[in-house]
């Protein structure tokens, strides 16, 4: 009877150690990178604040950017080259579901792909190649049901992009 209860504890505190392993193990693995510093900053000097009321997000951005809103997006021109911030909704109830899927249907891949946070969004950056000479940097965020994605196929606008992204502020 002893032996049977002492067996009894001992079995339950290698249940309570392997299931906390197994948590500690799947919590770990979906860490997120919260250091949203993804390259440099912009200077704050030489910002403006622009706000979409129509897409509900807002950004602050070089001032030399000329700003055109579509129904479903913004495009910040740039020397001929551009940043777009587009919106969509997804029927996924996280961002790393949406991409996979994006990306299959697609046929691409994202590359350099890092989950990060940006003012508490949910958040996936990398680079698409379409071939050898053609890429693509996007940032996804997720948001209640909404994707956001941020990019831009002109390397040379790489640094604004993410300084941009570091700024995206939803606004209700």
């Amino acid at each position: 009877m002893k032996n049977t209860h002492i067996r009894t504890k001992a079995l339950a505190i290698i249940f309570i150690v392997l299931v906390g392993y197994f948590l500690w193990k799947i919590i770990d693995a979906k860490k997120i990178d919260t250091n949203t510093q993804l390259t440099k900053s912009i200077p704050k000097k030489n910002l403006n604040h622009y706000q979409s009321k129509l897409l509900k997000f807002s950004v602050l951005l070089p001032d030399n950017f000329q700003i055109n809103e579509k129904q479903t997006g913004v495009i910040f021109d740039l020397n001929n080259n551009s940043i777009v911030i587009a919106r969509s909704a997804t029927e996924f109830n996280n961002i790393e579901d949406h991409v996979k899927k994006l990306m299959r249907i697609n046929k691409t891949a994202l590359s350099n792909e890092r989950k990060i946070e940006i003012n508490h969004i949910e958040a996936i950056s990398g680079i698409i190649k379409y071939d050898k000479n053609n890429s693509e940097k996007i940032i996804y965020l997720y948001l209640d049901g909404w994707i956001y994605d941020i990019s831009t196929s002109s390397p040379e606008l790489f640094d604004d992009l993410d300084a941009i992204a570091q700024t995206f502020q939803f606004t209700p």
